[in-house]
């Protein structure tokens, strides 16, 4: 007998892509990037921004750019040779963020509210 228990959440482990890899943050006094792969099936990626208190920083504006590209996953890395590895298709995401007020301390989570797909949040 076979009992149906409704959808399963599709797992969330590092390998999967489906939360943000390899991020990457570089910052100005009043603007920032960020980028981030995801599985290509995380088309609607988005970027929350929040102060040191957990607000919303309403005065940043966000855009954010998507492209294909594949890039080597699940390596060996030997230390003299990398083996094992194969190519993932993923999306690579750059969100331009500006209007940041300088010294001000800045939050964000990058994911994709569709799937709730959420990284941890990180300090900008």
């Amino acid at each position: 007998m076979l009992v149906y228990d409704g959808p399963v959440k599709a797992p969330t482990d590092p390998g999967s892509f489906r939360l943000p890899q390899e991020l990457q943050i570089s910052r100005g006094l009043t603007c920032a990037e960020i980028t981030w792969y995801t599985r290509t099936s995380a088309c609607t990626p988005e970027l929350k921004i929040i102060d040191k208190n957990g607000n919303s920083a309403p005065e940043s504006k966000v855009s954010i750019s998507s492209a294909p590209e594949e890039i080597m996953a699940e390596q060996l890395d030997l230390g003299f040779m990398k083996i094992l590895g194969h190519t993932q298709p993923v999306l690579k995401h750059t969100a331009r963020l500006s209007g940041l007020k300088p010294g001000k301390a800045y939050r964000f989570t990058a994911g994709d509210s569709e799937w709730d797909w959420w990284g941890q949040e990180e300090q900008l």
